[in-house]
């Protein structure tokens, strides 16, 4: 298997969002779902999206950076793998 960046996604509540995506990132998230299904279980690619929107927040080095120092205005929640 696969070592994914993504992990186990816990489940929240959600706000909806709707947006627009290209044929070619569609066919691409359709992709990952089906690898991600083979590590960790069939998962949706509208359940997929928020969980990488998340993790890439997280990631971004310059979006933490200009958070933190803006009085924590941007909340960050815990990394999946670290929620109970």
């Amino acid at each position: 298997m696969p070592k994914l960046r993504l992990g186990p996604i816990p489940s929240d509540k959600p706000v909806t969002r709707m947006v627009k995506l290209s044929a070619v990132l569609d066919a691409d998230l359709r992709a990952y779902a089906e690898v991600y299904a083979g590590t960790f279980g069939v998962i949706t690619v509208e359940r997929l999206i928020p969980a990488m929107l998340e993790r890439f927040l997280r990631s971004d080095r310059g979006f933490r950076s200009r958070s933190q120092s803006t009085n924590g205005s941007a909340p960050m929640s815990p990394p999946p793998e670290q929620q109970g």
